[in-house]
């Protein structure tokens, strides 16, 4: 039995040394690992530097024309099932995501001692690139804005296991299962929640999830992403996610064809900017920011939804 790791990969030529150096420290797990690096589309050094990694370490490197990092890892997928028929545990990671030297082995003595458990996620502690500022520390949700996770072992909610550390049973992957195309990233104003759709839906096929502590990445936050633009960039995207993963709003009473709670949450929100302005409050406004944007984001893509069910009628 082996594993598999499967990347992504973006204009990735800044972060991949040290994410390589760091394959290149890991501890083997039994039956040892190889990797599938799937290029999507980049226009630096990325392919000169993974195959100057391939010539040390187990790594394949795959070009595709920009489509998507979910179209991405579907091809790195499928190359793992048609070349690696040894590997039972396939292990998705992103180019910014360093890997301390126990990860596989503990990943893989999870997926040894859970058995009834086909989905698992690691912790992913953060890698400053700049010191982050306190506002950033207090009123940005972690998970949500960089990735960040860190929860104790055991069984844990599909949503709250994430991209750059999470893996999964060959089995589900032969059973169909793929990650959808049209969510995460891609060109444009994309829709976070990539992997979460992907889990929420294997487990809503029978599969369980599990949280391994022991197993952990550390994700590179670049300084340009502690700003209040990018972070309120990420909201409004998490939010169209969080619509996604929320299912039927059919239910509820509406306005303009979505639900009406949404215009008032919104409302509220602006409200609570005007307040922190009038007070010359700088956080209280951001936090109230982060929240609208978060908002504004379920509401685009419940209308987005909306737009699409009528063009299907």
């Amino acid at each position: 039995m082996s594993m598999i790791i499967i990347m992504a990969t973006c204009n990735g030529a800044k972060t991949l040394p040290k994410v390589l150096e760091g394959y290149a420290k890991l501890a083997q797990p039994a039956g040892g690992w190889s990797a599938i690096v799937v290029d999507d589309g980049s226009d630096d050094e990325t392919r000169s530097i993974v195959e100057s990694y391939a010539k040390l370490l187990p790594i394949e490197y795959v070009h595709q024309e920009r489509s998507g990092k979910n179209a991405a890892l579907n091809r790195g997928v499928e190359l793992a099932l048609q070349r690696r028929p040894a590997a039972e545990l396939f292990v998705m990671t992103d180019d910014d995501a360093t890997p301390e030297r126990e990860w596989l082995v503990a990943m893989q003595a999870c997926m040894l001692e859970n058995v009834d458990y086909d989905l698992f996620g690691g912790a992913i502690l953060p890698d400053w690139g700049a010191p982050p500022p306190d506002w950033v520390l207090r009123h940005v949700p972690l998970g949500l804005a960089f990735a960040i996770t860190n929860f104790s072992d055991g069984p844990i909610q599909p949503g709250a296991i994430w991209g750059p550390n999470m893996a999964v049973r060959r089995k589900v992957f032969k059973a169909g299962h793929r990650f959808n195309p049209n969510v995460g990233p891609n060109r444009g104003n994309y829709i976070m929640g990539s992997e979460t759709e992907f889990n929420k839906r294997v487990v809503a096929a029978g599969h369980k999830a599990w949280f391994c502590n022991n197993a952990r990445v550390n994700h590179f936050i670049r300084p340009h992403q502690l700003t209040e633009e990018f972070c309120l960039g990420r909201a409004f995207r998490g939010g169209r996610g969080t619509c996604l993963e929320t299912g039927d709003l059919t239910h509820f009473p509406t306005l303009f064809g979505v639900p009406r709670w949404l215009y008032t949450k919104k409302m509220h929100h602006a409200l609570q900017i005007a307040l922190a302005t009038l007070r010359g409050d700088r956080e209280a406004k951001f936090k109230a920011r982060f929240h609208y944007h978060h908002t504004r984001g379920f509401l685009h893509q419940a209308h987005d939804l909306k737009n699409a069910a009528s063009r299907k009628q």
